[in-house]
């Protein structure tokens, strides 16, 4: 064994990889007719801030696989919250991560990818600022569902200070002089057949190794999903993608929204332009009333 592998440690490590990938694939097995998955990154996120994301996620009757990224030094204090709502952790090393989070998921979710096979859906989601009235795969919803879905907010980018910095300094005014009458695109909630989806997460993680001096910026993922798509640098047919735009299909992110602005229903839920309830609230946290509400269901 000494001659072909080398030490008997390395054997050991070799083995323990390799008995931990079958065990990871064992317990996707027990899913396999499982068609959806939400995935997150929940890196040093303590419980209490997790929970409003699962919790209203199960209770909204989603059934399917939940995989969130955690540092290993985590998996205790999480423990109880995997085992009440059937989440699974993945424990990453810090060493593993080489680029900001907002890059570094893309790469996760792209491995997690093959774990699903190619015509499941998945959604990747911000875990901090997330909650679930609905099921984001309800009926109502995937019938209208394209390949890849991405979901706008109310705001152009050259209204918001903040993607226009994340795009004018990675790639020129002269982008936003051409896509800045666009409305932003929000990266923190993609949905899509995962085929689709790795598609898009492979040309955004080839286009961050273009600009390794961006790569580090906190949100500099939105910019890059921003430009790629309004500048047609993606490698394959945009027919295949549907803006969703703000206030329709099962993602409605609010943070441009006044809260005076907000359509709520008599129970204070968040509605759709079409007044029926939005599945994914993204940026719930910065409107007082939705925070409110949210806390007497957690």
């Amino acid at each position: 064994i000494n001659a072909e592998y080398g030490t008997g440690e390395t054997v050991i490590e070799t083995m323990t990889c390799v008995c931990l990938l079958v065990l990871l694939l064992a317990c996707f097995a027990r899913n396999a007719l499982a068609r959806n998955a939400v995935v997150g990154v929940a890196f040093n996120y303590a419980p209490n801030v997790i929970k409003p994301f699962v919790k209203s996620l199960r209770e909204a009757g989603y059934t399917g696989e939940v995989l969130l990224a955690v540092y290993a030094s985590q998996l205790d204090s999480l423990s109880e919250l995997g085992h009440t709502y059937d989440i699974r952790f993945i424990p990453i090393a810090k060493t593993a991560l080489r680029s900001s989070v907002y890059v570094a998921r893309f790469e996760l979710y792209l491995q997690w990818s093959f774990f699903f096979s190619d015509d499941d859906m998945m959604l990747t989601a911000d875990v901090r600022d997330t909650f679930f009235q609905d099921n984001p795969f309800a009926r109502r919803f995937t019938d209208d569902l394209a390949e890849l879905n991405l979901f706008g907010e109310p705001k152009t980018i050259g209204e918001c200070p903040y993607n226009r910095n994340w795009i004018s300094s990675c790639w020129g005014q002269v982008v936003i002089d051409r896509i800045g009458d666009r409305n932003i695109i929000c990266s923190g909630s993609i949905m899509g057949r995962v085929h689709t989806l790795r598609r898009l997460l492979r040309d955004m993680l080839r286009l961050s190794s273009n600009v390794p001096h961006c790569v580090n910026r906190p949100g500099i993922d939105q910019g890059m999903l921003n430009f790629i798509y309004y500048t047609n640098r993606l490698s394959f047919n945009t027919s295949t993608i549907r803006v969703w735009p703000h206030g329709d299909g099962p993602v409605n992110t609010i943070g441009y929204v006044p809260e005076d602005e907000l359509k709520l229903n008599a129970d204070k839920l968040l509605l759709n332009n079409d007044g029926e309830l939005a599945a994914l609230v993204h940026q719930y946290d910065r409107k007082v009333v939705l925070r409110e509400r949210y806390r007497r269901e957690i």
